[in-house]
């Protein structure tokens, strides 16, 4: 595995270049099973939380994967964190990405927005929200 150059631009802030290994926007703190990616992301905040690994080196990665299940990945400094209600993220080559349990091909460019109340859900013996 190599590093790829991303150039990733969040909410009208100034683009970062960054060299990572993995990038990974996620909703929620967590993958599953104890796999804390994003330690700070809220689901309630209307952000995303992307963190990205800068190194490849298996030494620091072992680190990495020990702080993933701590609960503390944000805290290394091979990784960057970036909190924001969107992000456009653009890449050298197209090639595979992993979305919620799905391996599939894509572009040089991915677009990911936060879409307020935007999901639907329903609630046993009719609950109201609020």
């Amino acid at each position: 595995y190599r590093l790829q150059r991303y150039e990733i631009r969040s909410g009208g802030n100034a683009p970062v270049v960054l060299d990572a290994f993995l990038l990974s926007v996620a909703n929620s703190t967590q993958y599953g099973n104890g796999a804390h990616i994003a330690p700070r992301a809220k689901l309630d905040d209307g952000r995303l939380d992307l963190v990205g690994v800068t190194t490849s080196n298996p030494a620091y990665v072992l680190g990495l994967v020990a702080r993933l299940f701590a609960g503390n990945i944000d805290r290394s400094s091979r990784t960057v964190s970036i909190s924001s209600h969107r992000f456009e993220i653009v890449r050298e080559s197209s090639g595979p990405v992993h979305t919620d349990g799905e391996i599939h091909e894509m572009d040089t460019r991915l677009e990911i927005e936060v879409i307020p109340t935007s999901l639907n859900v329903a609630v046993p013996g009719g609950a109201q929200p609020g």
